[in-house]
Order: structure tokens, then sequence, then C-alpha cells
């Protein structure tokens, strides 16, 4: 949400028309994300990105910075000193779910918040605090898996999914109650998630690469398939 980041645009000054965009999040003293780096065609290979790249870094400071990159992005992150650290694939379609799944809200968000940031990495506890009220948390009984279900686009955002387990959180996934269009962004799947999802009735749609500058001390002990926009 642009509420809780930073951005820049630049403007072509002959027309007054905005050229390109960038934004960020500042999530710690010690972790950002950055997206939205967009340049229009026509303004493109003029180093127009490489320079909103360079203000927004300069602005984050010497926090580890994570964004996901197409992949005709990548050279250019890779100059501004990012990595690789996996892909993450976008699915969508309508959820044909039968089961009864997990009852909504069941979970406290101040807990969910804490899974999140071992998850994640960083803590960004304004930005779930604002989709945690008005999305619903579901989990499983065990409360092994639990994630976020929230209005987005056209239909509803599956994710944050937290779990210690690939195996808790299909069971939740398999669970859940919605119906409808969906989206779920998914990072560095296995075939066990991608089978799941194609049996609920979503499609693969893209696939981008998750990058990062600096370092991002990921959990090892959690699984979790993180919104592509924030996470």
């Amino acid at each position: 949400m642009m509420k809780f980041g930073h951005g820049l645009v630049a403007v072509d000054e002959a027309s007054a028309t905005a050229v390109a965009t960038i934004l960020w999040w500042l999530w710690d003293d010690a972790h950002a994300s950055l997206g939205m780096v967009i340049v229009d065609p026509a303004h493109r290979s003029r180093g127009l990105g490489r320079q909103l790249m360079q203000t927004a870094l300069d602005e984050i400071g010497g926090r580890a910075v994570l964004l996901h990159a197409t992949e005709s992005g990548v050279p250019l992150y890779k100059g501004l000193g990012f990595r690789r650290l996996g892909i993450v694939e976008q699915w969508q379609g309508d959820l044909n779910q039968n089961a009864p799944g997990p009852a909504a809200s069941a979970f406290p968000v101040a807990e969910f918040i804490e899974r999140d940031s071992a998850c994640f990495g960083a803590g960004r506890s304004p930005l779930l605090t604002e989709l945690c009220r008005t999305g619903d948390i579901v989990a499983t009984k065990d409360k092994r898996a639990v994630a976020l279900v929230r209005d987005f686009g056209r239909g509803r955002q599956i994710g944050p999914v937290l779990s210690d387990s690939v195996a808790d959180a299909l069971a939740l996934l398999a669970a859940l109650p919605s119906r409808g269009f969906h989206r779920i962004d998914v990072t560095d799947p296995i075939g066990a998630v991608q089978e799941l999802l194609s049996g609920k009735g979503l499609c693969w749609v893209g696939v981008v690469v998750a990058m990062v500058r600096g370092h991002w001390p990921r959990s090892s002990r959690s699984f979790a398939l993180l919104s592509q926009g924030y996470g």
C-alpha cells in the first residue's frame, strides 16, 4: 500500500507527463523493499531507470533491499549490487473450493504479525495491521499454518501464508473456504504447491526474479508464500 512507502516520479518537461516511477518501503532500520520501477517505452535506454534506482537507494541508505524483477530488468539490478534469491510465480483464477475451511479471524493479529516477521526477515507491522483490519486471517485447527485473505483488484489475494512446513501450508490452502477470483504469489514453488493450486482452478500467469542487495536474514525454519507487492 502506497501510504506506507515513498516514491519518485520522473516528468518529461516538454509534455508535462510522467515517464517513470519508483516506490520503496522502509520496514525498519535494516530492511527495505523496492518496486514499481516503470519507465515509459519511449524513454527507455536513456539511463532513466538507473537514475531513479540510484536516487532511491541513496534515500534507503545502508538497509538491505528486496525487490522483484522481470528477466529484462535483472542486468540493471545486478549492476547496482543486487543478487538473485529465487523466483516468485503468480497464480490466479476462480478458486473452486468446496471444503468448509477454517473459521475466519480465528487467529490473533499480533501473533500473525510476529510470525510474518520471522518468515519475511523484517518487521512490517504498520502494513500488516492495516491489511488485517480489512482482510480475514484463517488458520488450521492446530494453528500450524495461518494466512491472510484480503480484497485485491478484481477478487481476493491469498498471502502471506505462514507455516513451519510445506505440508501444513498445503493443508491450509486445500481448506480455504473462499470461492471466486483469487491471486497468490508463490516463492520458489515446488511441484506439490503447483499441483494443488492447479487443482483448485488457479492458473500460472507469470514469474519474476526475487533479488536482494545486502544481507536479508530469512528464517530457515519457516515456510512462506508471500505477496509479491510487499514481500
